[in-house]
Formats: structure tokens, C-alpha cells, sequence
């Protein structure tokens, strides 16, 4: 209800509040304006401290997409001289209230000094739908008021036909009209003719943008101008360069000097410049009186791109098929149901036969609890031996490296399997996307918990006993890992491993394109490269477009095997059996598999 509150602008109201005279459609207009202007939600004071809320973008209201988070920020103040308070924000899905068990929960908790005022965020993944209502706990204790989400600065969502693809759109280039220019909206057309998108027109200002780049990552577009990019603050275009490289699409309007090591990554398609950055991809038009509707179709083709592949599973077998955490998936129905035939044999016809002969069927008062116990104790053995009391975990993932800018961009799946339900839950750092793969019927019955006060830790649903857990993941940091290489008299280089792991396999290509390889390099220690007969063939969209197959994991396996399509001079790909560039999701889990490729970008020359 919160969200859909803000949907509608004044102006808009204004506009229509001119052309209506009838009264009933005059009595709805002022009933909508009034719910509008109470989606301005003011701070709530509890004694010393207040509390507001407020959500910072909100994609998936119009969204039938199953991946991005929505994000909301806090702000807490102190007004105590002498106290310090830790105040603990508890969201929950409001329809839920007072009904049954929460669908979600998300929580924080943060120590505000003496006279001080903290800001924190809150970011709830789509795959729990609904409003969120937040409860407060200040020093332990429980306040009986709610907070309610403040939308009123989240800016309006500008509805089309189909609201299939979502886009963020700044102040300038709202104001600029160019979102409603027949031109714009020529480009825009699906080839029946609908607008089969929707723009939030972004209210914040560019220096209150988010620096959470999972705050993005429910958008398919964000469009900016490039007066407004570079104004934004470091920690601002750092999340949109996050946002980016994870697979996003960043389209800038006007003139804007692209970072040097970008420069060399693009062409030009359909007259329209296009960077390829890590698995994103960035477009820039130098003014609006450049716009023609084939720069449109481009843009729209990125955004459609722009999606992490993420199919709808009938069951948990189909999903154990995809990505194998345990040999099966569910109770080993064969080996109890012998188990329990024994049982009864033994407990009936047995024990009556034995008894009778023995002219003691009084025992039965002691024989019957004695199979029972002894049946326990069996079941139970059963279990511990067929899968122990170790949790295991398997990952595989594609890490660009680009030692030019320092920056690590992962992709992946992970997957979890427990005899018994962690009491820490599942823990992913704060700059990862984590989406669950479910099957469909498990959308709806899942209850989710995260806690965002240390890290991103999955509470409550996301690992349960015997109950295998799956995620894709995505994630882009500032990294220093790298190989180093060393030349020699002889024309045969040398390389040293700083990727912190094993190297099993790997391909390098210099500047002239000519690969060399080598295996079995431990970390920090150094190995020969040998030359091959081949040069590389990959092209400059390669990794964007690998990002984009429906099967992630096939795609790594076609990697490994043809280095040679993917690679480009001054390039490497190294397969090592870790996964140095995510955070462990479960403690102490037994390792089962664990591959990361690694795509490092190197200097020039």
C-alpha cells in the first residue's frame, strides 16, 4: 500500500484534476491526493530518539523480476547529552501484521552516540514481496509504535503498457523531456508497438543518490546525464561502477570523458559509443539532439540484456540437477522402508515366536521397548553414516580481474546442504547479491530473515535441515590480487601467482595476441610459461554476452575448454580450485567442490 502511495505526482493529479468536472471523478482525484501527501512519513520519536525511515528506490513494485533488492535508509538520532542507545530496526512485511508469521524480516542494529545522528540501510530482496513496516527495539526494549516508510522522495513510476522492464531515470533527464519524446519512444516500441517498460522518475538529487550499488541492482537501466555523474560522490559513481560491472546498463547523456581503462573496451552500434565493462555495458550519447530511435533500440536490447538468467525450477531435484551440492535430494525412502520391514518382523512375528517358546510373553513388557530403542538407535546411525553431521558447500565462479583498475567482479552459484540447521545461518558479505534459486511453489511458503548489522547474514530461510539451499551470486569489489610477469633471456616468460590460490591451469596472451600456458602453479610461487600455436580470437563483447546465456555454469565449462574465444592480448584466464574472491556463506562446512576462473585484464604492453 506504502508503495503504491507515491506512484501518482501532484503535478500529475493537477494535470488530470483540470480535465475531469464530473463529481464522482472529482471526489476519487482528491481521495488519491490526499493519500499522496500522507506518504510524507515524519521521524518517530521514542523519548531520546527518532527514528525515519525512508526507501530509497523500490524497483520491483512494477517489476516481475525475481533478482535486485530494494533499499531503504534510516536515520537515527540521539537526542540524549549523556547515553549512547543501540536501537534495533526490525522490518516486516506490514500485509502480515497482526495476521500471522511475517513473510520477512529484516534487521539492524546500530549505537548511536551521545547527541549524534546515524544513517543506515536496510535492503530487502525481491523475492519477498510486499510493504515493509519497521518495529523498534531501544536498549532491549520493544516500543509499541511503528515506523512507516517515508516514499515521498522515491520519485514516481511513469507506467507503460507492460511493465516488464524497470529504469531509473535522474532528475536532468526527466526534466529534459527526452523520456517523452516521440523520438525516445519510437526506439522504445516492441515490435507490436507497446512501451513494455517503465522509468522511476528519481527524485533524490545526485549527491543523495545510493552508495549501495544492490540498491541498483533491481533496475535494468539507470540513465543519467553526464553533468549529474560527475557531480555524484565518489561513494556514488563507486555503486554505479558496482552496479555496472556486475551486468548492468549505464546509458549517459552528454558529453563525458570515459575512464582511460575503459576507452580501449568499446565500438559503436548504431552510432551509439558502447563500452564493454566487466559484464555490463555502458552507452553514451553526447546530446539529446543526437537522438534518433536506433541509439533507443540499442539502449532497450541492453536493458533486456541487462537480467541475471534465473529459470523457475519444478522442484529441488531439478535445481540439484543444475548445480549437484548432494548425491539426492529428500529422505532415502528405500533404505528406512527396509529398515522399518525389519522392525516390524522383528517386534511381531519374531519376538511373539521367541517369547512363546520360551513361555516368557511377560517379557513383552521389556523385549517391545528394547527393539524400539535399539530401532532408534539404528535409524539414527543410519543417518549419521549416509551423510554425516558435517554441512558441505560447493561454489564455482567467474572472477574478471581487472588489474588496471583494481577491481574484482564475480559471478556464480553456490549451494549448501546441512543435517542440521545452522544456528548462525548463511553469511555473504554486504556488496553481494545473493538470489536464492527456489523451485516455484517455494516462493510463496519461504519466511526469510537477514541481519545487516556485521555483514549480509541469511537468518531464518535460508539453510534449513536436510533441506539443500542454492543461490547465483554477484558481487564487485577493489581487489590486488595479480600475476606478475617476469621475462627471461631465453624468450620463455615466467609468471608469479598473487591470485592467493592454486593455480591449476592457465592461458596468457601478450600483446600480440600469442598464448602461452602453463599448470600447477602454487600461490606466491612462480612457473614457465610455454607457448602455444594459437593466437586469440576473442571478441570485445565477449564476457557481457557470457554473462547473459541462460546456463552460467555451461558457459564456464566452454570457457575452460576454448580459452582461445574469450581471450584478448594482455589477457589471462586461470582455473584454480578455491574461491578466494567470495566470502565462506556457511562456517565450517566440508568443501566439496570449489572452481573459480578468473579473466585477469592487464596493462598495455
Amino acid at each position: 500500500m506504502n508503495g503504491e502511495r507515491n506512484v501518482i505526482k501532484k503535478g500529475f493529479l493537477v494535470k488530470k484534476l483540470s480535465a475531469i468536472s464530473s463529481f464522482p471523478s472529482f471526489f476519487l482525484i482528491l481521495i488519491t491526493m490526499c493519500l499522496t501527501g500522507s506518504a510524507q512519513v515524519l521521524p518517530t520519536n521514542f523519548g531520546d530518539v527518532t527514528v525515519g525511515v525512508e526507501a530509497i528506490t523500490t524497483a520491483q513494485i512494477v517489476s516481475d523480476r525475481w533478482t535486485g533488492y530494494e533499499e531503504y535508509r534510516a536515520t537515527i538520532t540521539n537526542r540524549s547529552s549523556t547515553k549512547t542507545h543501540q536501537v534495533t530496526l526490525i522490518g516486516q512485511n506490514d500485509e502480515m501484521r497482526g495476521v500471522g508469521p511475517p513473510f520477512f524480516e529484516l534487521r539492524r542494529t546500530v549505537d548511536v552516540a551521545p547527541g549524534g545522528t546515524a544513517t543506515a540501510s536496510l535492503l530487502k530482496p525481491s523475492i519477498t514481496q510486499g510493504g515493509v513496516i519497521f518495529e523498534i527495539l531501544i536498549d532491549g526494549e520493544r516500543q509499541a509504535e511503528i515506523v512507516y516508510i517515508n516514499n515521498s522522495r522515491a520519485g514516481a513510476w511513469v507506467r507503460q503498457t507492460i511493465n516488464r522492464l524497470t529504469v531509473l531515470a535522474s532528475q536532468k533527464v526527466i526534466k529534459s523531456g527526452l523520456m517523452s519524446d516521440p523520438v525516445t519512444l519510437q526506439g522504445l516500441k516492441d515490435p507490436a508497438g507497446n512501451l513494455d517498460f517503465t522509468y522511476l522518475a528519481y527524485d533524490f538529487p545526485p549527491n543523495e543518490w545510493s552508495v549501495n550499488w544492490l540498491g541498483y541492482s533491481g533496475f535494468d537501466g539507470v540513465i543519467v546525464t553526464a553533468e549529474e555523474l560527475n557531480a555524484m560522490p565518489h561513494g556514488v559513481q563507486s555503486a554505479l561502477q558496482s552496479y555496472l560491472e556486475c551486468g548492468g546498463a549505464l546509458h549517459v547523456i552528454g558529453s563525458w570523458a570515459v575512464p582511460d581503462q575503459w576507452a580501449s573496451r568499446g565500438e559503436i552500434i548504431n552510432g551509439l559509443i558502447t563500452y564493454y565493462v566487466g559484464f555490463g555495458v555502458l552507452t553514451n550519447m553526447g546530446s539529446t539532439a543526437q537522438n534518433n530511435p536506433d541509439k533507443w533500440m540499442q539502449v532497450k536490447r541492453n536493458w533486456e540484456a541487462a537480467r541475471v538468467p534465473s529459470p523457475i525450477y519444478p522442484n529441488l531435484t531439478a535445481v540439484n540437477k543444475e548445480f549437484e551440492v548432494v548425491d539426492r535430494v529428500g529422505i532415502p525412502v528405500r533404505g528406512l522402508f527396509i529398515l522399518m520391514i525389519v522392525f516390524v518382523i522383528v517386534i511381531g512375528p519374531v519376538n511373539l515366536i521367541w517369547l512363546a517358546r520360551r513361555k516368557k510373553k511377560i517379557w513383552m513388557l521389556w523385549t517391545v521397548p528394547m527393539v524400539s530403542l535399539v530401532t532408534c538407535l539404528a535409524v539414527t546411525a543410519f543417518a549419521f553414516f549416509s551423510e554425516g553431521i558435517n554441512a558441505i558447500s560447493r561454489t564455482e565462479s567467474l572472477t574478471i580481474l581487472d588489474e588496471t583498475s583494481h577491481r574484482a567482479t564475480t559471478i556464480g552459484w553456490t549451494a549448501f546442504y546441512s543435517p542440521f540447521t545452522p544456528g548462525s545461518g548463511l553469511h555473504f558479505s554486504y556488496d553481494t547479491e545473493v538470489i536464492p534459486q527456489l523451485p516455484f511453489e517455494m516462493f510463496w511458503r519461504s519466511r526469510r530473515g537477514i541481519d545487516w548489522t556485521n555483514d549480509q547474514n541469511l537468518t531464518s530461510g535460508g539453510l534449513t535441515a536436510r533441506v539443500p539451499a542454492y543461490f547465483k551470486l554477484r558481487k564487485s569489489e577493489t581487489r590486488r590480487e595479480r600475476l606478475t610477469l617476469r621475462e627471461t633471456g631465453d624468450n620463455a616468460p615466467s609468471v608469479v601467482n598473487g591470485l592467493g590460490a592454486d593455480i591449476r591451469q592457465l592461458w596468457w596472451a601478450d600483446n600480440t595476441g600469442k598464448i602461452y600456458t602453463a599448470t600447477n602453479i602454487p600461490a606466491g610461487a612462480q612457473g614457465s610459461l610455454t607457448p602455444i600455436n594459437i593466437q586469440v580470437a576473442g571478441p570485445a563483447n565477449f564476457l557481457p554476452s557470457l554473462y547473459r546465456t541462460n546456463n552460467w555454469l555451461d558457459s564456464f565449462d566452454s570457457l575452460e575448454k576454448s580459452p582461445r574465444v574469450s581471450l584478448q592480448a594482455n589477457c589471462y584466464l586461470a582455473e584454480i580450485d578455491a574461491s578466494p574472491f567470495l566470502k565462506e556463506g556457511l562456517r565450517g562446512a566440508r568443501l566439496r567442490k570449489a572452481r573459480t576462473l578468473v579473466y585477469g585484464i592487464r596493462n598495455a604492453g
